[in-house]
């Protein structure tokens, strides 16, 4: 039965017979709760949960569990969690030390399988403890007291097979325990009590970790581990220097052709593609064929734990089409397909500040022109060929565009009076021959033209000429 004592002879009695005579009744599980006695007492009949505030009056039954066991008795904060075994199997129970205060959190193995919880431990508001189901076999759960509250944490060793999860230590703002996974061995991991926060904190590549002691000391864990060169011995786990942890970004592959490109994600699951930084409706596959220009990215969401992006891979807005207009020779303007962003270039280089989609030419040379779309250029357009005379210096230019050409040619000549064409090879063959008149534009066939370079001659009231015309 349950006696009480003050140390001494005189003050040492019979607190309560809970079995009337000389039934006997074990008591197991004593526990101090808010200055009363919480304790199992197992009679013949089955096993109850008692309190006592050290009086015979104050000596009650709170919960009758008829044959069902009761263990692992913990005190966390204004209740005490417990393992309780009833019609349901041995699942977790709370309670405050009422009747009505006592209850099982959640059938977490259903019907009548037990999920056998231990090593109940406080962290925050909530409450980790090991248990047991079919599915995942024992790892780490938490529970805020409720059935709604209560979930897994981590399926450490996936699958049915068992996580061997033990030694939950509250350290600072984490939990630390022992565990393996099935293929790494034993390890130390840590968690704050979300998946994303429960992973292994100790490489074991040179170690073989055992699970015979696990003392919290200050910052520090001291454990067991087996090395080849120094057998069995103590070793010491510094928590203020846990690792990161973060799930590695995903790599976007390229694939298909440049007119149909095809994306790909090394993570087989969990993607999410992203158009300039805007989730994309339903594109969670592993592939994903891209619709329109922009920046695309993907991240990836394992078990709710999210990446950062990946890299960025560009898809191209379509080659725009440069045009000119000579309507004043003196000051010509060119004017790109595309209405958006754009960037016009002068010999290859990119003009700073030419942006829009026109842009007044101040000098001779190639101007080419690309489509910008959130940060990703199309090819450069062909290039408009401007050309002014090396004998004299004024502001009026030859036109010549495109350049290269594949089918016509379009050239104007500058000046009001009497103008000549000629266009010759490198090596010397006259192609082209023209007598006209400046201010005009003539359209030069040259479908018939090799691939390759070509000499162009102007002359007129202006001055004389010289260009190159790349056939394609």
């Amino acid at each position: 039965e349950v006696w009480v004592s003050d140390g001494t002879l005189l003050g040492t009695q019979l607190l309560k017979d809970i079995s009337p005579g000389s039934d006997n009744t074990g008591i197991y599980w004593a526990t101090e709760f808010n200055g009363k006695l919480l304790f199992v007492a197992q009679l013949t009949n089955g096993n109850q949960l008692w309190i006592s505030d050290g009086t015979t009056a104050g000596t009650s039954l709170v919960y009758d569990f008829g044959f069902g066991w009761l263990q692992s008795m913990t005190v966390i904060g204004s209740n005490v969690w417990f393992y309780g075994e009833d019609n349901n199997g041995a699942e977790p129970w709370i309670t405050d030390g009422t009747t009505a205060g006592t209850h099982r959190v959640m059938d977490v193995n259903p019907g009548s399988a037990s999920s056998l919880p231990s090593n109940f431990t406080a962290l925050g508001s909530m409450v980790l403890f090991v248990a047991n189901t079919n599915s995942t076999g024992y790892e780490l759960w938490r529970s805020d007291g409720t059935g709604q509250g209560t979930s897994l944490v981590w399926d450490v060793n996936y699958g049915p097979s068992h996580g061997s999860i033990n030694y939950l230590t509250k350290i600072g703002s984490h939990v630390y325990f022992m565990a393996n996974d099935g293929v790494h061995g034993v390890n130390i991991w840590r968690t704050d009590g979300t998946d994303c926060t429960t992973y292994p904190v100790t490489n074991t590549d040179n170690l073989v970790l055992t699970t015979d002691f696990f003392i919290p000391l200050g910052d520090n864990i001291l454990f067991a581990a087996l090395s080849p060169a120094n057998g069995t011995e103590m070793y010491s786990y510094n928590t203020t220097q846990d690792p990161a942890f973060a799930i590695s970004p995903p790599v976007i592959t390229r694939g298909g052709t440049p007119d149909a490109p095809l994306f790909g994600s090394n993570f087989f699951n969990g993607n999410q593609w992203y158009l300039d930084g805007v989730a994309i409706d339903a594109a969670t596959n592993k592939h994903y064929t891209p619709t329109e220009p922009g920046k695309y990215t993907v991240k990836v969401n394992i078990s709710g734990c999210e990446s950062a992006p990946s890299n960025a891979i560009c898809v191209d807005p379509p080659q725009p089409t440069a045009s000119l207009n000579i309507a004043d020779p003196s000051a010509p303007l060119l004017t790109s397909s595309f209405s958006g962003p754009n960037q016009w270039f002068l010999n290859g280089t990119a003009i700073p500040s030419a942006t829009t989609a026109t842009y007044q030419a101040a000098a001779q040379g190639d101007y080419t022109v690309e489509a910008i779309v959130k940060g990703c250029p199309s090819p450069p357009s062909d290039p408009i060929t401007l050309l002014v005379t090396g004998l004299e210096r004024n502001s009026k230019m030859a036109l010549m565009y495109p350049n290269p050409a594949s089918e016509v040619v379009t050239i104007y000549l500058p000046g009001t009076g009497p103008a000549a064409l000629q266009i010759t090879s490198v090596d010397g063959r006259l192609m082209e021959q023209q007598q006209s008149s400046g201010g005009q534009t003539i359209q030069i066939p040259v479908q018939h033209y090799g691939a390759g370079l070509y000499l162009v001659r102007v002359k007129s009231s202006e001055g004389i000429y010289y260009g190159k015309l790349i056939k394609r």
